[in-house]
């Protein structure tokens, strides 16, 4: 065997006493292939084999199901198998199979199903919908409260009559104040006039349907004086607009508060020292349940999502930003309902509310009760966190 050539300068000339590796000294390290993939996809031709020996295909929870023409299975889509997107999308039945589920449920027998199994339903059948018909789903399925946010926010985006695509937002939230909320979460409305346009709106109560005393849909509520009747409904979402778009002091933009959402993630894998921190947010630095202070040691990197954090811990903590975090999910569900677990520590009050009047149950006298900050962060956390708390099992109380 052939000696390399020995590098001059190398120490006591031994630079080329070693034989060439052609592996680059890696011999002896475990191999790595490619990473296995989550979900297996079946080729377009077994697709259109599968499709030509049904009998009968409608959608499911878990994806397409297909009968034989004797009614027996198929196949059945699941998370880790699936068929070809753009066979099915091209597939007449499988598109009918999509309008059955987007129909009214009372129409399609479908009204006794729970609303967590139509909204997996909706979808497995909204992944399968063709580009075409995905708007028409947005903007006149009943079921489209069940769909992301994300979805309709991109849609409704993208539209070219933004106008129009604000009278949808505000027809879902006669439907689903809190499917109407995901969509303001994901990103829309993404201007100051329709944000306002979304407050002004909701601000009041309306009927959410025609009924048989001749109102109509979306109509103003009135009381006996004929004046309209204040609407809590959806109060977070209009208190989220009104602070990322008409600010006062204290208040980050959008921009800061992704900086912060950012950091928050770095500690998302220990759910204690992520609500700790967030708690620390809300009350300050050096409260009587936490005298030490989180933020500092608990840090992953610098950056200027966690400065900004030093800063909103000083002192008395910030209200204004721990409101902002909250309802852009900065938590994870599990640090969510660590928060939920906390007290309310230093008994400081918030004044981020109106003070109201309430009658004292022992004495039967009215006194003003001004809420305490963590009461306010339980509601903004309880709005964001409602479907995940649900779909992981979490039991947080009221």
């Amino acid at each position: 065997m052939s000696q390399p050539r020995k590098p001059k300068g190398a120490p006591g000339g031994v630079g080329g006493q070693f034989d060439h590796d052609p592996t680059g000294g890696a011999a002896d390290l475990p191999a790595f292939g490619a990473a296995p993939q989550g979900t297996t996809y079946e080729s377009a031709q077994r697709t259109q084999e599968l499709l030509d020996q049904a009998g009968s295909v409608y959608v499911t929870g878990d994806g397409l199901r297909i009968d034989d023409k004797d009614g027996h299975l198929l196949y059945q889509e699941s998370d880790d198998h699936r068929l070809d997107q753009a066979t099915l999308v091209h597939d007449r039945r499988v598109q009918r199979a999509v309008r059955e589920a987007f129909a009214d449920p009372m129409d399609s027998g479908d009204a006794a199903m729970t609303p967590s199994a139509r909204r997996a339903r909706t979808k497995a059948a909204f992944r399968l919908a063709s580009p075409y018909s995905r708007r028409g789903i947005i903007d006149h399925s009943p079921n489209a409260r069940y769909l992301p946010g994300a979805y309709i926010a991109h849609s409704l985006s993208h539209r070219r009559d933004q106008e129009a695509a604000l009278d949808r937002l505000n027809s879902l939230y006669l439907d689903d104040a809190s499917a109407a909320a995901n969509v303001i979460r994901a990103g829309f409305p993404n201007d100051k006039h329709g944000a306002f346009r979304f407050i002004n709106y909701t601000k009041v109560k309306r009927y959410s349907a025609d009924d048989k005393n001749g109102h109509k849909r979306g109509e103003i509520m009135r009381d006996g004086n004929g004046q309209p009747i204040a609407e809590s409904k959806g109060k977070n979402a209009r208190s989220y607009l009104r602070m990322l778009w008409q600010p006062t002091n204290g208040v980050p933009d959008k921009a800061q508060v992704d900086d912060m959402c950012r950091a928050l993630s770095q500690i998302d894998e220990d759910p204690n020292v992520q609500a700790e921190v967030f708690y620390e947010v809300c009350y300050g630095n050096g409260t009587p349940r936490n005298m030490s202070g989180m933020l500092g040691s608990n840090r992953s990197s610098e950056g200027r999502g966690w400065n900004r954090l030093d800063r909103a811990s000083a002192e008395r903590g910030n209200g204004n930003v721990a409101r902002m975090l909250a309802y852009r999910k900065a938590l994870t569900p599990q640090a969510a309902a660590e928060f939920l677990k906390m007290g309310p520590g230093d008994q400081r009050l918030a004044h981020t509310r109106w003070t109201t009047r309430k009658r004292d149950k022992t004495t039967g006298q009215m006194r003003d009760v001004t809420p305490a900050r963590l009461t306010e962060m339980r509601s903004f956390i309880h709005a964001a966190y409602a479907d995940d708390f649900k779909r992981l099992g979490i039991d947080v109380g009221r």
